[in-house]
């Protein structure tokens, strides 16, 4: 069952409506742990029982709802078993504290209604990429393509068997391939390419994905995914990656919606699994260019590779340690910002000049070397402590390790505790 909702309003007034409700294919997910118990997610879709209360299914996700002083509004899909007789379906939001969640929207779902779209799906073009048994027991993703003409197809499944194999390039990914099984699924546009709004490119393509995304230059994305879900679902899947036929660095993912990336981005390995590992296991970003120092307090992330806890003392991470490890960790803070801030500087004069892509392509990397370097100068590089400036906070909240896939462009090296936060997603779904 597909739930597509609008949610919008502002920071001080949330409204939640139903936009459809739709019947799918089969169910490709565990039927023995319809249960979320990772804790993680800015939101809560619970399915309940209404006679006795009792929770039958739930996950945490997150919606592109950025609500602020004006009037923000998205439309998102939730996929949940069909049930078989009516239920609640609750969304449910993060306490403050970001202890708990509290009800904030709830519908009644009875199966018999005419209202649902029961239309049977269209016929899709499928491809089965990796087949590594039935998909009640693996983590079914569907790699789905915008902006590819009916004469890129053969392109398509070049470029979908790109991504799966960057995907399974890099540990832990690489060791767990048996538990995955991959599709591709092939969508026609009437040209090539996507929107991109920031670059003064302006076509539409089949699933209306956008570079600009929430405001982002880079960010490449939809604030209403009805054309992704209904192409989508022509295969069974339980994530989502979107290939886009574009070149310029762009990509954006979150827990449990999708992710999308620029195929032909030079650095579009690393974005297949930056960003893929935001939607699959909740990881923050580590990075944070554009912060300010704000020395408030903050309550503990649910991000499993990001904390506010500066002590050993129920930190998230106490048992990944390196021993006798000083906590906040020493690294050389103040240098790699005054670089990174010459960077950042120097990227947005070089787009607002217009300079051709290739050439900013070129920059970002000489960039990202340099940074790289700097960090595996570092004494405690590869160690596990806590180390100052994270998830776009400048100070007073800390990552697990100097570098890692989700703080530099680098395709390589996952920190520990984004390590354990992948395996723990790859067990909620796969018997290997």
């Amino acid at each position: 069952m597909r739930l597509t909702i609008n949610h919008m309003g502002t920071k001080k007034e949330e409204h939640i409506t139903v936009k459809t409700l739709r019947l799918e294919g089969p169910w490709a997910g565990p039927r023995d742990r319809l249960l979320d118990t990772s804790n993680l997610g800015d939101y809560l879709l619970a399915v309940e029982n209404p006679a006795t209360n009792e929770v039958l299914y739930s996950r945490g996700f997150n919606s592109e709802f950025d609500p602020g002083d004006s009037w923000s509004s998205v439309g998102y899909s939730l996929r949940f078993p069909a049930p078989s007789k009516t239920v609640a379906v609750y969304i449910k939001t993060r306490n403050a504290d970001n202890i708990g969640f509290h009800d904030i929207w709830h519908t009644v779902v009875d199966p018999a209604d005419k209202s649902i779209d029961k239309t049977p799906l269209a016929a899709g073009d499928v491809t089965v990429l990796l087949n590594s048994g039935p998909t009640e027991g693996k983590i079914d993703l569907s790699i789905i393509g915008d902006g590819y003409r009916v004469s890129d197809r053969a392109k398509f499944i070049g470029d979908a068997k790109r991504a799966m194999q960057y995907l399974f390039s890099t540990a832990p990914y690489s060791e767990h391939q048996r538990a995955f099984n991959v599709r591709a699924v092939f969508v026609a546009s009437g040209s090539s390419g996507i929107l991109d709004p920031p670059s003064g490119v302006y076509l539409h393509s089949a699933l209306g994905i956008s570079y600009g995304f929430n405001g982002v230059e880079r960010a490449i994305g939809t604030l209403d995914d009805s054309a992704l879900r209904e192409a989508a679902a022509v295969a069974p899947y339980e994530f989502l990656l979107v290939i886009t036929n574009s070149k310029r660095y762009g990509g954006a993912a979150d827990l449990q919606r999708l992710s999308s990336v620029a195929i032909d981005s030079k650095f579009v390995r690393y974005l297949v699994l930056h960003e893929f590992s935001h939607q699959f296991a909740g990881l923050a970003d580590e990075y944070y260019s554009f912060a300010k120092c704000n020395t408030d307090a903050k309550p503990e992330p649910w991000r499993p590779n990001v904390t506010a806890n500066a002590s050993r003392d129920g930190l998230k991470w106490a048992a990944l340690l390196t021993p006798s490890m000083s906590l906040p960790s020493a690294w050389g803070k103040k240098q790699y910002e005054e670089y990174d801030a010459s960077f950042i500087d120097k990227y947005f004069a070089m787009r607002k000049a217009g300079t051709p892509d290739a050439d900013v392509d070129a920059y970002i990397a000489e960039a990202v070397n340099h940074e790289i370097a700097m960090l595996r100068a570092e004494p405690l590089f590869g160690q596990v402590g806590l180390f100052e400036g994270a998830s776009n906070e400048k100070c007073g909240l800390y990552r697990a390790e100097a570098d890692c896939m989700m703080f530099t462009i680098n395709p390589e090296h996952f920190c520990n505790a984004c390590v354990r936060a992948i395996l723990q997603a790859i067990a909620a779904y796969a018997y290997e």
